[in-house]
């Protein structure tokens, strides 16, 4: 365990004992007057499910009984916190939440029960989880909310709360206003999740009573299964999710599908700075870890036109120095994209007129046990919304370190030439695009090379 982002050391004992204890260690060594946050995560009763000895002995040796030991172990843990609270005089200036990730797997017992579904799916069970929170003074004891709230909503309410200023555009906002008995925003909520080549999401509608649920294919995670066919569950008439009326509601299926797909194409653009340079070529800065590939998914796409000349376009098209480039060559019949020392190189024919070429890729990067062996790299072009060229590669290295330098768009910092053809304003989103994903290939010729 790291401290202070000091070098990781072995401890001895129980990690929820010893993260408790350093939860109740810091809050008394605030000061009143010192603002401060903690982000405590138990990690129980996550897997492995080892209850430490003391709390293990209180119930039946069985997967069942070590759940709910754990479960006691981490209700203690809460008591020991609060109560280090109210003895340092800051409970009254203290807003407590406590939350959790996703349901429960049901591996030791149904823990999600009455709601249908467990973690890794897009049910009731697997996406509701308690909300509880406690600011003395502040919040009424024992008031509970019926209003569908998310995890997006918890910073806005924190930084509302603590008079911090954030962006007006987040996905979330202040749940204040139902803490105090008044009705929230209706919005649509969604979630998601892709998985290599697999995607799956789900909409709750924004009314809170439609839920469409779409998993990914061939899925199998762990020891949960993921359903194979699309679900919609009526939460009016069936508020625990058990009964599939996908078939009976198309028209629902229909409007859920299209909000998902809008809401994607919003929510994955990474935003940037768009700067024109001396030759005319454009320079791209901000969202430095968004816009640099290597961790999860990554796009680039934009449109072009060949040379007034007649002749096939070449040059760089994109280059981000030390990460990745884009470029077409071989006298403009092959586009080639280039993730540091991996490569893909597809044949292409651009048209008279606008043309429009996407690069994208997904980094699978192993972070809890960390094995390049299993690392992944999908990567693909698609020239004027069809897919041109398709690469797996196992075994890369981890990701790119270096988000210093600039996306440089119709030249290199590394190269000299630009590109000889002429280049739109490109589109970056965080996630891999194919044929199966919200927004496709085909979505953004679209919408780069609009039909006169």
């Amino acid at each position: 365990m790291s401290v202070n982002g000091g070098p990781a050391r072995e401890y001895q004992g129980h990690l929820t004992e010893l993260l408790v204890e350093n939860v109740v260690q810091s809050i008394e060594s605030f000061q009143p007057e010192q603002p401060w946050f903690i982000n405590f995560w138990s990690l129980a009763p996550h897997v492995p499910t080892q209850p430490a000895v003391e709390w293990g002995k209180r119930y039946p040796p069985t997967r069942e009984g070590r759940y709910f030991a754990l479960i006691e172990q981490l209700d203690d843990g809460v008591r020991r916190i609060l109560k280090a609270l109210e003895k340092s005089g800051q409970a009254g200036n203290t807003l407590v939440v406590f939350t959790s990730d996703n349901g429960g797997a049901n591996l030791g017992t149904d823990n999600n029960a009455p709601l249908y579904g467990h973690k890794l799916q897009y049910n009731e069970g697997g996406v509701r989880t308690p909300l509880i929170m406690r600011w003395p003074g502040h919040f009424a004891r024992d008031l509970v909310i019926d209003q569908p709230v998310a995890l997006v909503d918890l910073f806005p309410t924190l930084a509302t709360i603590a008079g911090a200023d954030y962006p007006d555009d987040l996905d979330g906002f202040d749940i204040q206003p139902a803490i105090q008995g008044r009705k929230l925003p209706s919005r649509a909520q969604f979630y998601q999740r892709f998985h290599q080549d697999r995607y799956g999401f789900t909409v709750l509608s924004a009314d809170g009573r439609w839920r469409l649920y779409v998993p990914e294919p061939r899925g199998n995670f762990a020891l949960l299964t993921v359903p194979k066919e699309p679900m919609l569950y009526d939460l009016w008439q069936d508020p625990f999710g058990w009964n599939n009326v996908y078939a009976q509601h198309p028209e629902v299926v229909a409007q859920l599908t299209e909000e998902h797909r809008l809401w994607h194409r919003r929510a994955r653009e990474i935003r940037v700075t768009s700067t024109v340079v001396e030759d005319g070529g454009l320079t791209l800065t901000g969202d430095d870890m968004q816009r640099t590939p290597g961790y999860g998914g990554f796009t680039f796409a934009v449109d072009y036109y060949p040379p007034a000349s007649g002749e096939q376009p070449t040059g760089i098209i994109a280059a981000q120095q030390n990460a990745w480039s884009l470029a077409i060559d071989d006298a403009g019949v092959r586009a080639k994209v280039s993730f540091a020392d991996y490569h893909l190189s597809a044949g292409l024919t651009s048209l008279p007129g606008c043309n429009s070429l996407v690069a994208t890729a997904h980094f699978k990067i192993t972070t809890m046990r960390p094995n390049e062996a299993s690392n992944l790299l999908i990567m693909a072009l698609h020239h004027n919304g069809k897919l041109i060229g398709e690469r797996r590669i196992k075994g890369i290295r981890e990701g790119f370190d270096d988000t210093d330098h600039g996306t440089t768009v119709g030249f290199s910092a590394e190269s000299d030439g630009g590109f000889s053809g002429s280049l739109g304003t490109p589109v970056l989103l965080n996630s891999y695009t194919s044929a199966n994903t919200p927004t496709t290939p085909a979505d953004l010729h679209a919408e780069l090379c609009p039909r006169p």
